[in-house]
């Protein structure tokens, strides 16, 4: 996963916990900790088809299901924590910063505010990094840069099918002959 795509999936996830639409991101989550969208829908009150909207959003930002149910699992309690800038009244939406009435609070917030945006953005995508890095580092979605894996400065983190692997078994190149990492003896 790019980290771009990464950033891209936190920020659709952002503009939802902003609005206010927690409910969504609550029935979204335990939708992709394995709950079933019936159960889901029954404890909620989210519609099956929004949640998997959701879900169906993140995964064409993230390349697969799995990294997508796994991102959603990580960002989701962070943007909870987010307390929102829209409160409804009459079925309009008022934003908190700067009072403007809207119906499209979505539109507003990515337009006037991109700043609060970037900064509830960058302090989720930082968190969900953090625990892909710290997760995934063995299993070869998220490596550590070949600088970083020795120590000798701060090197980003790229993805698995950019990154080759510095340590080379078997024959081929790197080995001498009678050098044989996996013989024994």
């Amino acid at each position: 996963m790019k980290l771009e795509d990464l950033v891209d999936a936190v920020r659709y996830l952002a503009v939802k916990a902003l609005v206010g639409e927690t409910p969504l991101l609550r029935a979204a989550k335990m939708y992709a900790d394995g709950e079933s969208p019936s159960v889901v829908e029954y404890i909620t009150g989210v519609k099956r088809s929004r949640m998997r909207t959701v879900i169906a959003r993140i995964r064409e930002r993230c390349g697969s299901i799995n990294r997508a149910r796994r991102l959603v699992s990580i960002a989701v309690p962070a943007l909870l924590e987010v307390e929102p800038v829209f409160e409804e009244s009459n079925g309009v939406r008022r934003c908190r910063i700067c009072g403007a009435v809207t119906r499209e609070p979505e539109r507003h917030l990515i337009a006037v505010h991109p700043d609060v945006l970037e900064r509830i953005v960058r302090s989720v995508a930082e968190r969900v990094l953090k625990a892909l890095y710290i997760t995934d580092v063995n299993k070869g979605l998220l490596t550590p840069s070949p600088m970083e894996a020795t120590g000798v400065a701060h090197g980003s983190l790229h993805t698995a099918s950019t990154c080759q692997n510095p340590v080379r078994r078997g024959t081929g190149a790197g080995t001498e002959e009678g050098m044989d990492p996996r013989a024994e003896g």
